[in-house]
């Protein structure tokens, strides 16, 4: 699978033209990212730690102003030390 061009962008425009032109961030709240993915695919996920495939995914940012959402974006794990580290995550 290919990657999803757009997302680089999107955070670029997000964190520069969202907030306010003094700040880049607003420490008066906290600003939420979801990656949701399907429980089949974060099982195959966890239990193959060292795999680069992608997945199909859904990425949601609620700074509780505005939500966005961009569907079908690919989703992999990165990192080395990090894949071996203990993971927080919630299937629905």
């Amino acid at each position: 699978m290919k990657k999803h061009p757009g997302l680089s962008l999107f955070f670029i425009i997000l964190f520069t033209g969202a907030h306010s032109q003094d700040t880049l961030f607003d420490d008066t709240r906290v600003s939420s990212v979801y990656i949701d993915i399907p429980s089949d695919s974060l099982s195959y996920i966890m239990k193959n730690v060292l795999s680069g495939h992608y997945f199909m995914a859904r990425f949601i940012f609620d700074d509780y102003t505005c939500r966005d959402t961009l569907e079908n974006i690919n989703f992999r794990l990165r990192g080395i030390t990090s894949r071996y580290s203990l993971k927080k995550y919630r299937l629905k």
